[in-house]
């Protein structure tokens, strides 16, 4: 379910069709209502005590980031008081707004993530560019002579996708059933172009396990 202030577009249709069409989502299991976290009746609406979890965004390009995350704080607040037992998840942009919502199960904060990210650089420099291009996909540049050998490196990888696949599900991760993530991530590489960077196993992620490690059928390979 997915609760807006704001019409239903075009755009937001696109994007909907989108996530359904990448997670295999049928249509009729997302549903767009328009209305606010703020008010009782919409809450009743979208039987908001019955959730699993509700996951509240912020507003990213606004102008005024201080005040968006007072929007977001005053939704989580009366979200929690009127369903106390959904788990909540809130995304934040100034590190100061994280204060008022220490009941929420899990908090994310861009401005913290930025700070973390540039901590983390000046301990192992090129973390940040390589997070950036494991996380986004775009249109290398049509090289030059003049680029450096990183610049190379660089502008061939931001063309690679990450994706993620059940084992079971995948028709070429089938085939190594009960082998080594090793084996396969040779054999992958070799026949498909596909690297292999990790699997998540029990809701565990594993970056690079090992010859030890054996694929199961319900393995998701990233």
């Amino acid at each position: 379910v997915i609760l807006n202030a704001t019409d239903k577009t075009s755009e937001i249709d696109r994007a909907i069709a989108k996530m359904r069409n990448a997670n295999e989502i049928p249509g009729d299991f997302v549903n767009y209502y328009k209305g606010s976290l703020i008010l009782e009746s919409d809450l009743e609406r979208i039987s908001a005590k019955y959730a699993k979890a509700c996951f509240i965004v912020t507003h990213r390009s606004s102008h005024d980031a201080i005040q968006q995350d007072q929007r977001t704080v005053m939704r989580a607040m009366h979200l929690k008081t009127y369903a106390p037992n959904v788990k909540i998840y809130v995304h934040l942009l100034k590190i100061q707004s994280k204060l008022h919502v220490e009941f929420a199960d899990c908090v994310t904060c861009d401005e913290e993530l930025n700070h973390a990210m540039f901590a983390l650089n000046c301990r192992i420099p090129g973390i940040s560019t390589a997070m950036v291009c494991m996380c986004h996909t775009t249109q290398g540049k049509e090289e030059d002579e003049e680029f450096e050998i990183w610049e190379k490196h660089i502008n061939k990888s931001v063309d690679f996708e990450v994706y993620d696949r059940e084992v079971m599900k995948s028709r070429i991760f089938q085939h190594f059933l009960g082998e080594s993530f090793t084996f396969t991530s040779y054999h992958c590489y070799k026949d498909c172009k596909i690297n292999l960077i990790g699997v998540s196993r029990d809701n565990r992620m594993m970056i690079n396990p090992g010859s030890n490690f054996f694929l199961r059928e319900d393995d998701i390979m990233y």
